[in-house]
């Protein structure tokens, strides 16, 4: 009879992964954080990978505690092997004859940092707060280039300003649709005088459900039939459902970071009713 109301990071990850893959990604990476939050992000990739016949060919855990990420991202970016590339095809086109294309293809070269891509073209990033703002300042400068690896994270990117960092510009993440939530938080606003908690949504869909399901049934309204309806409940942050091992079953959004604001890539369910499962 106890059931939880927030946001698992395995649907999420699954969701955005998901995603990625129906556009065409096929090798994967993963940078997690050596936690149950970490594992599990971890277990949701691999699942979804499954399901897609993707392969997750590089992952790297860190403490949710370490300073100096660049070392780990240098190693994840397989920096030095390509920068090792870059200047032997260097070396092989000065020993060229002299010639207009060999002239174009040095120039070419010697504005770059490192040969050929990464081999993975996205990376599952599910870190938050200032974990993911330094992570994501070093993805560039070790050559993870947003426009050819599609770097995808969670609903800890859910917040003001997140196009600010030019690293995730063009990165998705799941999470609730923000329409409902931003009506509701600048009517907080208004009322209280303080900026909503991300959280509470959740104290509030947790007690609209309750209020909707004893005008439902006076009685008895609180039921396992009634709690775990597979038609779920509409709520601020999309529709959900409770399920019988005690978790929350939600719907999700795929979002884009944009430098000014987000965009919708593929919208969330509006009812359980239109899904297979």
């Amino acid at each position: 009879g106890v059931y939880t109301m927030g946001f698992f990071p395995g649907d999420q990850v699954e969701r955005v992964v998901m995603a990625a893959s129906g556009e065409g990604r096929k090798r994967f990476a993963a940078l997690v954080t050596d936690d149950g939050f970490g594992s599990m992000a971890l277990d949701a990739t691999r699942n979804a990978l499954a399901r897609t016949g993707g392969a997750l060919v590089r992952v790297e855990r860190i403490s949710p505690t370490l300073k100096d990420l660049a070392p780990v991202i240098r190693r994840l970016a397989d920096y030095d092997r390509r920068k090792a590339a870059l200047k032997q095809r260097v070396a092989e086109v000065k020993a060229l004859p002299e010639s207009d294309p060999a002239r174009r293809e040095l120039d070419a070269l010697e504005k770059r940092d490192t040969l050929g891509d990464p081999d993975f073209d996205a990376l599952v990033l599910p870190l938050g707060g200032e974990l993911l703002t330094r992570a994501a300042s070093l993805l560039p400068y070790y050559d993870i280039d947003a426009d050819t690896v599609r770097i995808l994270g969670t609903g800890q990117w859910d917040v003001p300003g997140i196009g600010n960092e030019p690293g995730l510009v063009g990165a998705w993440y799941a999470a609730p649709a923000p329409a409902n939530r931003t009506t509701f938080e600048r009517r907080l606003k208004d009322l209280h005088g303080r900026d909503a908690p991300r959280l509470a949504t959740l104290a509030y869909d947790a007690t609209a459900l309750s209020a909707f399901l004893a005008r439902q049934s006076p009685g008895r309204p609180f039921e396992r039939g009634a709690l775990e309806s597979p038609l779920g409940f509409g709520g601020l942050d999309g529709i959900f459902r409770l399920t019988r091992s005690g978790e929350v079953d939600r719907r999700l959004a795929v979002i884009e970071v944009r430098p000014k604001g987000i965009r919708i890539v593929d919208a969330a369910p509006q009812r359980f009713a239109d899904l297979s499962n």
